[in-house]
């Protein structure tokens, strides 16, 4: 069936190209005037679609859940995560709550805007919410700071701090258990940074609590959802700016260390498509410079390699054409059909271009060589195309919509490949001067393949028993072949997305995603929450009994005493006037005198540094002058108190707690957890990190127990996962039967299919068990190398058996014609078109990179090294 295949393909062939070579002028010109076309009709019709959810299948159980849940609560698709960190809890607190006004008000960019542990309701009632336990040690910590704090209310000046000291440094004597250390220790750093002139904000909350702050203390969250526009490339480019320059505003002199980082799904996807287009510029050039110089060795032809970079960009016109056409849109994944274009197309461009150099140095002219290189490599590209369609087409019926595009896309761009290498190449060919003859290759490519044309020959024995050995131990380690589930390990860790999350991650050790479950009636959510209590991977649940919490007479009861203990006038505006700076440098001296008169100060590590700074500040001021030193007691006044009058508010607000039930809640924060129609949310978080796939599949699947509701992140990264796994698995299945058939069809035995399918096979095991050993894991973005590796391992193949059946000149083998060079230098500028995406801090887009330089290059050693030493051993039998 080949050889009839051989022979109607010719006869249209040689029609075909002698109508090309007859008329290349009209034929480019065709060619330009289509390419006009083709590009004004892509530039008005082709969109990208940015949004991640489309890439999956919408008919999976999993993602027809989330569908029902963004149908019951449609305010939390899209959302992002703002996070205001400062220095001290007070400033992230402060800018958290102007930052969440300013987004209420922009209505045209923002809705539903709130924070979660702020708002007018949660503030008036926060000490409803601590455990009893520790309600009463803050009573305790009150009772014992609040004839201070009341002193310094009074007088909020550096007088009336050093006031409030000299006050517990007189009480150490009549208090044994009495404990300023704490308290001076904070305040000497503030000593000692005004000092040395650097900024420094005192924390009255880390005072009154008489503990440090925790990173997430100060860490603020405003959650809103953004008015995204997906048909820009980058949607979420207008609210992003917005935000951040709410931020900068924040931020000031940056004294205060506020700063503002936004992260969520559209956050992410927004810094990793730039992180995507800005790393791939340098990447880009770097990579062009390699090809050029690759196909200038390998053809020895300045002519050559711009014919072949036209027909190269002038396929990928016209792929894009039809990718227009069909759907209308490019996903995050279609959009790769340009990497597995340039990797396949150039390679039928190549293989034509050798063919042609070949015939010219046995002494034929232009068109006839130009006739014998469509005629003699023509079928074997022709079944390349049919193959390696058919490996792509097989991707089309699949779950993961993303490759199933990708795949119509491609498949269809390989016959366009064809249909440019035979007609706009020889055209163009046709039209230039004929290259300057040599050896194809040129000397640095013939030293270079010299010693692989005899190596599996002279030791074809050899090479076949470690191949066999290889093959073997690369079978046992495949089952421990990975797929990393977590999508944030791919991307650029130096975006301001992944270093919130994980920032957030290393402060909490654990993962900021969550399982959402949705419950009919308030019964159901009781008893759910009750069940995943109980779970070990759940760390805690939310849900709308969290607002409504226990125990409250009691807390009630507490509360008053704390009110009491307090007393009005803590609260009531400073009524001392503000003192003079001799005012201020002689309280300075009293507080020393106090301290040098009282034991007990002096048996104080952090008083006796109290001592010693103040000695220091006050000869800094007596030296500076009243205008210079009244400036330097008002930054250290501000350095000391900034954070008070913040710290005094939320404690009096919060000292309006009363006794309410869920009927008091707020109608935005009952929405958040109950919908319009019934519904309860109940938000689960994972005890583990579950960027760990073992401990995603135990939260996931735990949770499951409870209810098969559950969705949103870690159900969704796990099922898509799993969808992506599928697609592939099924997808490259039916790839290698169907190829294998047509090519039983067409070679009508068995022996020349499986010699075909050899590269792929045995290098796609080595590339297998290759991931395992360089701990290179697959993923949701190098995976969509494995068509490429498909396309090429079965095109080699193609080529190599289509020479096979060719007789090759006396004393030479299969490794010394133009198809072993073709495969050689088609390898090497894949290697170089897209090895130097691995250099990209994008980790998905590097890890594809590595894989496709992995790949290839053990599909080239399996195509010019194992496979002839099989292929001899068959031709010696």
């Amino acid at each position: 069936m080949f050889k009839k295949l051989e022979k109607n393909l010719g006869r249209f062939l040689e029609m075909w190209i002698g109508l090309v070579l007859r008329k290349p002028g009209w034929v480019l010109a065709l060619a330009v005037l289509l390419c006009g076309f083709t590009y004004h009709y892509t530039a008005n019709n082709l969109r990208i679609n940015t949004n991640t959810d489309d890439m999956i299948s919408p008919d999976l159980p999993f993602r027809k859940t989330y569908a029902h849940y963004q149908k019951v609560f449609p305010q939390y698709p899209d959302g992002l995560a703002i996070a205001v960190e400062a220095d001290k809890p007070e400033f992230a607190q402060e800018g958290a709550r102007i930052l969440a006004e300013r987004l209420k008000e922009d209505k045209a960019n923002f809705k539903n805007t709130y924070e979660p542990r702020g708002g007018k309701f949660l503030e008036e009632h926060g000490l409803m919410f601590p455990s009893l336990e520790k309600l009463e040690d803050l009573t305790d910590s009150l009772a014992k700071a609040q004839p201070l704090l009341v002193s310094l209310n009074k007088d909020q000046s550096l007088r009336g701090l050093l006031g409030m000291l000299e006050v517990g440094v007189e009480q150490l004597e009549e208090d044994d258990e009495l404990n300023l250390d704490p308290v001076f220790e904070k305040i000497n750093l503030a000593f000692r940074a005004n000092i040395e002139g650097r900024p420094f904000y005192l924390s009255w909350q880390e005072v009154m609590g008489n503990k440090d702050s925790s990173a997430e203390d100060r860490r603020r969250l405003v959650l809103t959802q953004p008015i995204l526009d997906y048909s820009k490339m980058l949607p979420a480019t207008k609210v992003l700016d917005k935000i951040h320059a709410i931020g900068e505003e924040l931020a000031g002199d940056g004294s205060k260390g506020i700063r503002v980082r936004v992260t969520g799904g559209s956050a992410l996807a927004h810094d990793e498509l730039k992180s995507l287009i800005s790393g791939s510029t340098a990447a880009g050039v770097a990579s062009l410079v390699l090809v050029i110089l690759t196909l200038f060795i390998g053809l020895r032809s300045i002519s050559l390699v711009g014919a072949t970079f036209v027909i190269l960009l002038m396929g990928i016109l016209f792929t894009s054409g039809f990718a227009a056409l069909s759907i209308g849109y490019l996903n995050l994944i279609s959009i790769a059909f340009a990497i597995l274009y340039i990797g396949l197309g150039v390679d039928y461009a190549i293989h034509i271009c050798l063919r042609y150099l070949a015939f010219l140095n046995q002494g034929k002219s232009k068109t006839d060589a130009l006739r014998e290189s469509a005629l003699d490599i023509g079928p074997s590209i022709f079944l390349c195309t049919l193959s390696t369609a058919i490996g792509f087409f097989a991707f089309v019926p699949t779950d993961y919509a993303g490759v199933s595009e990708l795949g119509l896309i491609s498949g269809t761009g390989m016959f366009i490949s064809l249909g440019v290498s035979l007609t706009v190449l020889p055209a163009i060919l046709q039209l230039l001067p004929i290259p300057a003859a040599g050896r194809p290759g040129g000397m640095f490519a013939g030293k270079l393949l010299e010693p692989l044309k005899t190596l599996p020959f002279h030791y074809g024995r050899s090479i076949r028993v470690i191949s066999i050995l290889f093959l073997a131990g690369a079978v046992l380690v495949l089952p421990r072949v990975v797929f990393e589930y977590d999508p944030l390990r791919l991307r650029d860790p130096s975006a301001e997305s992944i270093a919130l999350v994980e920032d957030m991650i290393s402060t909490s050790g654990k993962h900021p995603s969550t399982i959402i479950l949705l419950a009919p009636d308030d019964g159901t959510t009781r008893q759910y929450e009750e069940q995943l209590d109980e779970l070990g991977t759940v760390d805690k649940v939310v849900s709308i009994h969290t607002f409504v919490p226990e125990e409250q007479e009691e807390k009630a009861y507490m509360i008053e005493d704390i009110d009491l203990i307090l007393g009005p006038d803590l609260f009531t505006s400073p009524k001392e006037t503000r003192p003079t700076f001799e005012e201020q440098k002689s309280k300075i001296r009293s507080f020393l005198a106090t301290m040098e008169e009282n034991p007990e100060a002096s048996r104080s590590y952090q008083l006796s540094q109290t001592g010693i700074l103040l000695k220091q500040l006050l000869a800094l001021l007596e030296n500076e002058g009243a205008i210079d030193g009244a400036d330097r007691v008002l930054n250290l006044e501000n350095s000391l108190l900034a954070t008070l009058p913040i710290s005094l508010n939320t404690l009096q607000k919060s000292l309006s707690s009363a006794p309410f039930e869920r009927a008091d809640l707020p109608e935005d924060l009952l929405r958040r957890w109950v919908s319009e129609d019934g519904n309860y949310r109940i938000q689960v978080f994972p005890e583990e990190n579950i960027s760990d796939n073992g401990a995603l599949k135990r939260f996931v699947g735990e949770v499951r127990t409870v209810s098969d509701s559950a969705t949103a992140g870690p159900v969704f990264i796990l099922e898509a996962g799993t969808a992506i796994i599928s697609s592939f698995k099924q997808a490259f299945i039916s790839a290698v039967i169907l190829v294998s058939i047509l090519l039983i069809l067409v070679f009508r035995n068995i022996r020349y299919p499986l010699f075909v399918m050899f590269p792929l096979l045995v290098a796609g095991t080595f590339t297998g068990a290759a991931t395992v050993l360089l701990d290179l894991p697959f993923n949701f973005a190098n995976i969509i190398a494995l068509p490429l590796l498909l396309g090429l391992g079965v095109d080699n193949g193609v080529h190599m058996v289509h020479r096979l059946r060719k007789p090759v000149p006396e004393g030479e083998s299969l490794l010394h014609t133009s198809t072993a060079r073709g495969i050689f230098f088609s390898a090497l500028t894949t290697i170089f078109s897209f090895g130097t995406l691995g250099f990209l801090s994008h980790r998905g887009t590097a890890s594809m990179g590595q894989l496709l330089t992995l790949g290839v290059s053990l599909t080239l050693l399996t195509t010019l090294i194992v496979l002839p030493a099989f292929l001899n051993l068959l031709k010696r039998k």
